[in-house]
């Protein structure tokens, strides 16, 4: 048993002589705000973060449907696809320069 199960043992303890000591209607009361106010703070979190997903998917919606904002996305494309191509052709070119060497370098021991 470590520290935080002994604080948490002696917290529940007191807890537990706390609500004892109250009366049936304290502690009816005490439940009722409780249950209350987590209910209250869970249906606005959902409806809070459900609100801004779709205001932000609205407005990207939006966005996207901009003359400019279309042509720059356009752009990047077209420089992912340019960066790609270099990236194969400067591999390829470094097999084939492996390649190329390999077989001249057995060629001069043959000969």
């Amino acid at each position: 048993m470590d520290n935080a199960d002994i604080k948490h043992a002696i917290e529940m303890q007191v807890a537990l002589q706390f609500v004892n000591a109250l009366t049936e209607d304290q502690k009816r009361s005490i439940i009722v705000e409780g249950v209350s106010k987590q209910l209250a703070n869970l249906q606005v979190s959902y409806n809070v973060r459900e609100i801004l997903e779709d205001t932000a998917l609205k407005m990207a919606k939006e966005y996207v449907k901009l003359p400019e904002v279309r042509e720059k996305i356009r752009h990047k494309a077209h420089e992912a696809v340019d960066l790609a191509i270099e990236v194969l052709i400067g591999s390829f070119l470094k097999e084939l320069d492996s390649t190329v060497r390999s077989q001249y370098r057995a060629l001069i021991k043959e000969k």
